[in-house]
């Protein structure tokens, strides 16, 4: 996504507009505003403004963050920016879309539009000790989130929290040793970083200091989605015994700017699958890469977050 646009909603148009152009077609070819009802679109900053409740008229943009506007993802005092679809069902996709997904997203699409259960909002857990938390936290999931997801649209911050949960469980003893640890995506996200950059400094910080920390033995690898903006100022180790060793490595590079959070999760697989078997020379071990992951190394993602959350939240009960 451009720099300098907004993620946003278009939940209505009016008819004297829905003939102007998008400022950027949708990933799908949508290309009209008024065909763009119910998506998710790229918007110039310098054009959207933020509305308290009960005022009319526009106020000045302010300072975001991203629990406040940027994507569902937010603890339980944030408010989710995306729309609830009509009785908790997913919007439906196009037919083009149905044809194409994988076993594991069809079955996610078909029991979410069945209308059987109420999937507005799902609420996800997040235990302290795994993201470098003071206590555990609460995120939610909205329909909307997933129906983008089933577009293979934007991959939220949201998202990215439910793939490390399945790979914190799918490979449970690696992480029962503690050799791999993550940092909170949302802690360390764009909108974090825009909106107070200290803070996210300082969580950085903290959660290596309390690696290096340990008496007993450490995690061997952090895994962070760092936003390009995010860097620690100073030394912040310089009177710490142990030193952090950060390794440089690479994953593939994408071609344009729509699949970032696929990447990262893509990226994410291949470190923690990559580890059982490199006998601590990981960064000897993976190969870097600079073409582009294929459609079928991408689908391999999304068919694992699609299964991962239809059984643990959607079929629960």
């Amino acid at each position: 996504m451009k720099r300098d646009n907004y993620r946003v909603s278009v939940d209505n148009t009016y008819s004297d507009y829905a003939i102007f152009d998008l400022p950027v077609e949708t990933d799908d070819g949508v290309t009209k505003l008024g065909e763009a009802k119910g998506y998710f679109v790229e918007w110039p900053v310098d054009m959207v403004f933020f509305v308290d409740k009960g005022e009319t008229t526009p106020k000045k943009a302010k300072s975001i963050s991203l629990k406040e506007t940027v994507d569902s993802c937010g603890y339980k005092s944030g408010e989710s920016s995306t729309v609830k679809g009509k009785g908790g069902k997913c919007s439906e996709l196009s037919e083009k879309i149905v044809e194409i997904l994988g076993d594991y997203c069809s079955m996610l699409y078909y029991y979410m539009i069945s209308g059987e259960g109420d999937y507005d909002t799902t609420s996800i857990s997040l235990k302290a000790p795994l993201f470098y938390q003071d206590q555990d936290k609460q995120f939610f999931l909205t329909s909307t989130d997933v129906y983008e997801f089933l577009r293979e649209a934007w991959a939220n911050v949201s998202l990215i929290h439910v793939y490390i949960l399945f790979l914190v469980e799918e490979r449970i003893s690696l992480f029962q040793i503690s050799e791999i640890k993550f940092q909170c995506p949302q802690r360390i996200s764009a909108a974090e970083i825009k909106s107070d950059p200290s803070e996210v400094s300082m969580y950085l910080r903290n959660a290596f200091l309390a690696e290096l920390n340990k008496k007993d033995a450490h995690c061997k690898f952090i895994l962070a989605s760092y936003y390009e903006e995010c860097r620690l100022k100073g030394n912040a180790f310089k009177k710490s015994k142990v030193q952090l060793l950060f390794i440089r490595m690479e994953c593939a590079q994408q071609r344009g700017s729509t699949k970032c959070g696929y990447y990262v999760m893509r990226y994410m697989y291949e470190i923690v699958s990559s580890h059982r078997y490199c006998k601590d020379k990981l960064q000897e071990e993976y190969m870097e890469r600079d073409a582009s992951y294929n459609d079928e190394e991408i689908n391999e993602v999304r068919e694992q977050w699609a299964k991962f959350f239809r059984i643990t939240y959607l079929l629960k009960d």
